[in-house]
C-alpha cells in the first residue's frame, strides 16, 4: 500500500521530507527550509496551492511554508533579521521550548557540535528523536533536542511515527 504523507516535490532537500510530514500531519505550524535547485516561484505556488499551503520565499531559497500565510511569512521575516533570534525562531517553528532554550544557550553555531555531542547518547524510545537520519529525511524531529532524553522531543517524534503507521494501515 502507498504511504500517505506529504509530497515532496524534487526541488526541495531530503531533509524537507521531515519538515513535511510534520506539517502535513498537524505537528508543527511552520517550516523552514531550502530549495535544492533553482525553481519558478510560481511552480512553488502552485504546488503549496494545491495542498492547502502557503509559502514565504527568498532571495537565497529558503522558504517558510504553514496553512497560515501570516504564520509563514513572519517566520521567515524573522529568519531573515539582524541579531540573536534562535530561541523566538525555534519556538515560531513549534520546537518544544526546552529545545528552543537550550539551542539559544550554544547558539546557531554550536547546533551541530551539540547534535555531535549527543548521537550517541540515544537509547530505547529515546533513538526516536535522533536526528541524525534528518539530512537524509529518515528522522523523526527536525531540531536539535535539548538532550538525548527530551520527552517534549519524543512526544513529537512519536505523534509522527504513529500518524505514518496509521496512515500506511489505510
Amino acid at each position: 500500500m502507498k504511504r500517505l504523507s506529504s509530497p515532496l516535490p524534487h526541488w526541495l532537500k531530503p531533509s524537507a521530507r521531515v519538515d513535511l510530514d510534520q506539517l502535513w500531519w498537524g505537528i508543527r505550524p511552520v517550516i523552514r527550509t531550502q530549495l535544492s535547485m533553482t525553481v519558478e516561484r510560481a511552480l512553488i505556488a502552485r504546488w503549496t496551492g494545491r495542498f492547502g499551503f502557503h509559502i514565504a520565499l527568498d532571495t537565497d531559497g529558503f522558504l517558510c511554508v504553514s496553512r497560515n500565510a501570516y504564520f509563514a511569512r513572519g517566520v521567515l521575516a524573522l529568519d531573515r533579521s539582524v541579531g540573536k533570534h534562535t530561541f523566538e525562531l525555534g519556538i515560531r517553528l513549534g520546537y518544544p521550548f526546552c529545545c528552543c532554550r537550550r539551542a539559544a544557550e550554544v547558539g546557531d553555531e554550536g547546533l551541530d557540535e551539540l547534535a555531535a555531542a549527543l548521537s550517541q547518547q540515544f537509547h530505547g524510545r529515546f533513538k526516536l528523536i535522533d536526528p541524525s537520519g534528518y539530512p537524509d529525511g529518515r528522522a523523526f524531529i527536525s531540531h536539535v533536542p535539548c538532550s538525548a532524553r527530551c520527552k517534549h522531543s519524543l512526544r513529537m517524534a512519536s505523534a509522527l511515527q504513529n500518524r505514518q503507521a496509521a496512515a500506511d494501515l489505510c
